[in-house]
Formats: structure tokens, C-alpha cells, sequence
């Protein structure tokens, strides 16, 4: 790298980076290019994580919805099994 050129150690350019004035268009070019890399990365992980809070919070509605359905039908099945139960042991 450019440190190398200088004579500097990795340790001294990675603690006070160079300009981009002493870059080649080659490694500005290079470094444009992995800051979009990494910023296309990052808005693609916030979409996605966007995406599974979306689906979750449809998923709890659908079964909030799913529940208020079924819990009052199986209470309703429970109170004509009882019934059902105490009308045919009163006969016997």
C-alpha cells in the first residue's frame, strides 16, 4: 500500500490514515466502492429486518384473530358436552 512507499509501518497508517490527496484515483476508486458495498449491505439488512417485523406483526394479528374465533367455539363445545354428559347420567 501507500504506507509501504513511505516507509510506515501498517500500524502508524492504520491509526492516522493518509489524505485522500495521496491516493491514486485507482484506490479512491476502491475505497468508493467498498463504502457503497458496505452501505448497499446495510440498507439491505435494515430491509430485511424490516421486513420480519412486518411479518410478525401480521402474523400476531392473524392469530389473535385465528383465537378469537376458536376459544369462543370450544367453550361453546365444552358447555354442550357437559350438558350433554349430565342430561344422560340423570336418565340412567
Amino acid at each position: 500500500m501507500l504506507c509501504r512507499s513511505f516507509g510506515l509501518s501498517e500500524l502508524f497508517c492504520s491509526l492516522f490514515p493518509f489524505p485522500s490527496l495521496f491516493l491514486s484515483p485507482r484506490e479512491l476508486d476502491l475505497r468508493r466502492r467498498r463504502r457503497e458495498d458496505a452501505r448497499n449491505t446495510t440498507e439491505s439488512k435494515v430491509q430485511e429486518i424490516k421486513r420480519k417485523v412486518k411479518e410478525a406483526e401480521d402474523w400476531q394479528q392473524t392469530k389473535a384473530s385465528i383465537m378469537q374465533k376458536v376459544v369462543p367455539f370450544c367453550v361453546g363445545l365444552v358447555m354442550v358436552s357437559a350438558a350433554g354428559i349430565y342430561y344422560y347420567r340423570a336418565a340412567v
